[in-house]
């Protein structure tokens, strides 16, 4: 139903970049996710030039981008002034010097990037950066935002706090207040005086008193006390933007924080939305288009050994339709709301759903998310519409013309027939593949992405095949001798050390039923058993044969085993 549009959404991006080609235009992606920059291996295979400047010493992620390290694996840091200084500096200047850039930065947060490049010599000529992530993200503006939307009943019960004004009988009344009824508490650092990049970093989750008064003790600044909700996360991704464009950068018209504007106040909400109106942007000219959400893998100990990080996603998962219904109204309500305050591009939220599939809002996510390329992909092989592909456009193709327009018009016209549609479209999943040890861990092996075979052995274990890369591969399916999967955003050299919490690789792929890798037990995701075989296999194909005994080891010692 919807091929035409998809096809005319492409030529544009093939448009795009044939004419920042024939400029000489340079796309510059500054990354700590440098994985999550797919589509600018589109863009390189089109005619068009990229760098990475990011990853690990010697890494290269994508075909024909060449990466710049700054001689440390930048996966997993935060981003600072000062790190962002470093990621830039390590791009020679001969490189970027007097040259046309366009700055695709996957996770925008601010003119960090930008003001580095220029120091640099670059002419910035596009870009897709924002500092809108500032207040979106922070943990204190949530109620407001959510309010602001339309969106109370996704609230969870909570309060910010200064942990420097706590008593201890302060401490014992918040307890008692948000306590759930297995005694957990969720406990998030927030506020001017922290600083995370996402991923489930600086979310603490206690399940007793003691545990509440020693998390406190070792925070600065405000805090989050929130309700624990009992229930298993999702993961939605939307596109935002607007019909306006901007007559001096000719891309979609974007707002952004000034300097009078406090990113901890909620207030400022109504602050961006007046700006946005003064840009010309209302219900009437505001793009909103979902994809469907996920089923997230949080914390899962044979993964990860943080409890709130995320490990995986399944894209596919058939919820009820209640949850997919709700979760289209809450793209429409917070996306709307996003836009009017000149939001230009991916976003989405993290949600947590219930016993009752009453679905609860955890955090805002002002930037590309994990599962979103994926979902985009999924989309477009379906005859649809790539979310990714529409915020490339709005940040890089001429908004000005007409034809560009009446694309996004379209969308905004069928976005909500195009969120239905994408519900039934085969969905893909991903493993993230973290490291899970103390210190670091060293490669032993030379590893790049691509298909891999894996066999199955008479013991019920599983073998990697890396001999040999495939062009693709099957469903698949665990009952049979032989199974393909991919692994993704992944450059591995021998020797090369990866320090624990850092995501090392994603498996993908496709699969069904009983194959596929995560499932829910007792209202939460977890890693389904058949595949422990095959993650654990391939640990320690990277690290060694003594990789796991290590992880088994710290996790008896510490009163707790890995089964």
């Amino acid at each position: 139903m919807f091929s035409d549009l998809s096809k005319k959404v492409k030529v544009l991006f093939d448009d795009t970049v044939a004419n920042l080609s024939k400029n000489d235009v340079l796309f510059v992606m500054p990354a700590f996710y440098p994985q999550r920059g797919g589509i600018l291996e589109e863009v390189v295979a089109k005619g068009g030039k990229a760098i990475i400047a990011g990853g690990a010493p010697k890494q290269q992620l994508f075909k024909g981008i060449v990466q710049y390290s700054p001689g440390f694996d930048t996966t997993g840091i935060s981003e600072t002034p000062k790190e962002i200084h470093e990621i830039v500096s390590a791009i020679p200047s001969e490189i970027v010097k007097d040259k046309k850039v366009a700055l695709f930065v996957e996770a925008p947060v601010g003119k960090y990037w930008s003001g580095n490049l220029k120091l640099k010599g670059a002419d910035i000529v596009a870009s897709n950066e924002q500092n809108l992530r500032l207040f979106f993200e922070e943990k204190t503006n949530l109620q407001k935002i959510l309010f602001e939307a339309g969106l109370q009943d996704c609230f969870i019960p909570s309060e910010v706090v200064d942990v420097k004004d706590l008593s201890e009988q302060d401490m014992d009344k918040l307890y008692a207040k948000y306590q759930g009824q297995s005694g957990k508490i969720v406990i998030q650092s927030c506020g001017a005086e922290n600083f995370e990049s996402g991923g489930g970093k600086g979310t603490s989750i206690v399940s007793d008193f003691e545990a509440f008064k020693q998390n406190l003790a070792q925070q600065k600044g405000s805090v989050k006390i929130a309700k624990c909700i009992e229930g298993f996360c999702s993961n939605m991704s939307m596109f935002v933007g607007n019909l306006v464009a901007d007559k001096k950068t000719k891309s979609m018209s974007k707002g952004m924080l000034g300097p009078k504007d406090d990113a901890f106040n909620p207030d400022t909400i109504y602050s961006l939305l007046t700006k946005g109106q003064e840009l010309g942007i209302n219900d009437d000219n505001t793009v909103v288009l979902a994809a469907r959400a996920s089923l997230k893998a949080i914390g899962d100990k044979n993964l990860t050994r943080s409890p709130s990080n995320g490990v995986g996603n399944s894209l596919g998962y058939d919820f009820p339709e209640e949850i997919n219904a709700k979760v289209g109204e809450i793209a429409q309500k917070l996306g709307s709301l996003m836009a009017k305050c000149g939001k230009v591009g991916l976003c989405g939220a993290d949600l947590i759903i219930d016993k009752n599939n009453h679905i609860y809002i955890n955090e805002v996510n002002d930037r590309q998310q994990g599962p979103t390329e994926q979902l985009s992909l999924d989309a477009e092989h379906s005859g649809l519409v790539g979310i990714h592909r529409l915020a490339f456009l709005a940040s890089y193709a001429d908004c000005t013309k007409p034809e560009v327009m009446e694309v996004f018009r379209e969308v905004k016209d069928n976005s909500d027939t195009l969120y239905r549609q994408s519900l039934q479209s085969d969905g893909t999943f991903y493993i993230k593949m973290m490291g899970k040890q103390k210190g670091t861990a060293t490669s032993v092996i030379d590893l790049n992405p691509g298909i891999y075979a894996l066999d199955k052995q008479a013991d019920g274990s599983w073998k990697w095949d890396f001999s040999k890369n495939y062009e693709s591969g099957n469903n698949i399916d665990l009952s049979q001798p032989r199974i393909y999967a991919g692994l993704a955003g992944i450059s591995l050299k021998k020797g090369q050390q990866v320090p624990s919490g850092a995501q090392i690789l994603r498996i993908v792929g496709k699969a069904k039923n009983g194959s596929s890798p995560f499932m829910i037990s007792d209202n939460k995701v977890v890693l389904n058993k058949k595949w422990l075989p095959i993650v654990n296999s391939l640990y320690t194909s990277l690290f060694g044969k003594d990789y796991n005994k290590q992880i088994l080891m710290t996790n008896f010692n510490g009163g707790k085993t890995n089964d």
